[in-house]
């Protein structure tokens, strides 16, 4: 068969030489494979024949879409929720897209808080790297005006946090005014130029639902109309119960959580609010106006009072759905001990708090509570330590003794375990090494214990710790002598338990990097 110097061999299986011309390829391709070697070249001619088996068995990609390798913002979102704020604050800087992603969330806005120190808000220029916050903390600052960036950047907030302040009340409105996501507000240590009242609010900030203050304005009560936490920890001036039930009334249907100080004319005037049901009072007045509540508000399940037995127990028979009281012991001029007996009257409570003043007794004998999870006492002198241990706490799962001091007497014998115990917290107490050991051995289900600022917490005595079976968490602070002795035996006998020890000069640091890889 004649060939043509036209004609070229087919790189393909076949072999063959053909005519290049019925091959569709551009010139300068072509150009080449004539002018050079195929091998030097890297180009090689095939037939139509060969080209066609070549397509099938290496398909041509499809065109690659770049889109499929951008993440979705959910799961961008997902990503977010586990950074900083710092790390949150570099996101936003590194692309238009993940900026739009972060700001326009209002969970991963939550993270970051603005601070504003010294400044003059007066119409003068917008505060250096203002970023898009859901917190905003001003701090020791003059507002005289409201700015012209205030109301972009308070349209975001949920929470504005104003400390050492000095605004007028009008003024404070109009920052307000532009909050219209706001749920949480606190007011501390303001100074306020002005406090005309007369002027009408124009506006509503129906999301509000937390307000911390220390003056009352009756304003706020048409402004807040849907708030229901209100604390006001300082006592009332001249006339400002009075103004304390105006600002009350008209949110009285929504109001749950109060801490302020009562007065007499304060529960008066809360009995004729047919629509007001507290759950949870915080009221350090000390007077019988705990007792005066009580009678009017049966709906209240959580309560900080300063009483004695006697008013504590016609409130326990008031108060049925009670399940957590905080008690400040009143100082008492004789000598008698405070016996808690109105716990008989408190069926359902779950926790019990007492704060005594310094050295006052506590005396805990023939003490009954048969629902108690949870008691923390405070400041307390008891008359034995027996008579604590050998209380009741049937149900109890946690107790936390803070400042507790008793005679230095002996245990009596066989005292019954506490059997549901599971978080144990002593400090500062002056108990001996000896009773805190069978104090400990008296909990079988601890799980978590912390001992702190106590000579008595010694190596012979926390050894015992290791043979409690259920015991996984570990906490001791300021305890002198405590050695690298105990952590070694503590990591030997317990690999697996969550140890911190601080503030106990005689763990060395080598000691302290073991203890670091217990619980891993």
């Amino acid at each position: 068969m004649s060939t043509s110097k036209a004609d070229v061999p087919c790189s393909g299986p076949c072999r063959k030489r053909f005519r290049p011309e019925t091959v569709n390829m551009n010139e300068a391709a072509a150009n080449a494979l004539l002018t050079s070697d195929a091998a030097e070249s890297g180009l090689f001619w095939f037939c139509p024949e060969c080209r066609c088996q070549l397509r099938l068995v290496f398909p041509r990609p499809a065109p690659v879409d770049h889109s499929e390798f951008y993440l979705p913002p959910e799961l961008w979102l997902m990503i977010f929720q586990m950074l900083d704020e710092q790390s949150l604050l570099q996101v936003r800087l590194t692309c238009p897209r993940w900026k739009r992603i972060v700001d326009q969330n209002r969970s991963l806005r939550e993270a970051f808080t603005v601070q504003i120190k010294g400044a003059v808000l007066d119409g003068g220029n917008e505060p250096q790297h203002l970023y898009p916050a859901s917190r905003a903390f001003l701090d020791d600052s003059r507002i005289i005006s409201v700015d012209s960036w205030w109301p972009s950047f308070g349209a975001r907030l949920t929470v504005l946090d104003l400390f050492n302040c000095e605004v007028a009340l009008p003024n404070l409105l109009g920052l307000l005014r532009q909050t219209p996501n706001l749920t949480n507000l606190i007011l501390e240590h303001i100074r306020y130029t002005s406090v005309e009242e007369t002027i009408s609010a124009d506006f509503r900030l129906e999301k509000m639902q937390c307000l911390s203050s220390e003056t009352v304005f009756e304003v706020f009560g048409h402004i807040f109309p849907r708030l229901s936490e209100f604390t006001k920890n300082f006592p009332h001036e001249e006339g400002e119960d009075v103004k304390m039930c105006q600002f009350l009334r008209p949110i009285q249907c929504y109001i749950q959580n109060l801490t302020c100080p009562l007065t007499s004319t304060m529960v008066d005037q809360m009995a004729e609010m047919s629509e007001l049901y507290l759950n949870s009072v915080d009221n350090r007045s000390e007077d019988d106006s705990s007792v005066k509540l009580s009678r009017i508000q049966p709906s209240i399940e959580k309560l900080t009072t300063i009483s004695t037995d006697a008013n504590l127990c016609e409130i326990g028979s008031n108060l049925k759905y009670l399940k957590y009281i905080a008690v400040f012991v009143p100082q008492s001029s004789d000598d008698f001990a405070f016996v808690p007996s109105f716990l008989t009257k408190m069926k359902m409570l779950k926790g019990l708090t007492l704060i005594a003043c310094k050295g006052h007794r506590l005396d805990f004998g023939g003490f009954k509570s048969p629902s108690l999870r949870g008691s923390k006492l405070v400041d307390c002198s008891l008359s034995n330590w027996t008579d604590l241990f050998a209380t009741k706490w049937s149900s109890l799962r946690c107790l936390k003794l803070f400042k507790i001091d008793a005679p230095q007497t002996e245990l009596k014998p066989n005292l019954k375990p506490i059997p549901y115990l599971n978080e144990l917290n002593i400090s500062n107490c002056n108990i001996p090494a000896e009773m805190l050991k069978q104090l400990v051995e008296r909990c079988p289900s601890l799980t978590s214990l912390e001992l702190g600022e106590m000579d008595t917490v010694v190596d012979n005595i926390v050894y015992s710790l290791v043979l409690l079976p259920q015991l996984k968490k570990l906490t001791i602070y300021s305890c002198p002598f405590i050695t690298d002795c105990f952590v070694g035996v503590l990591v030997i006998r317990n690999p697996r338990w969550h140890v911190n020890i601080e503030d106990c000069l005689q763990i060395s640091e080598a000691a302290r990097k073991r203890l670091g890889q217990l619980g891993h």
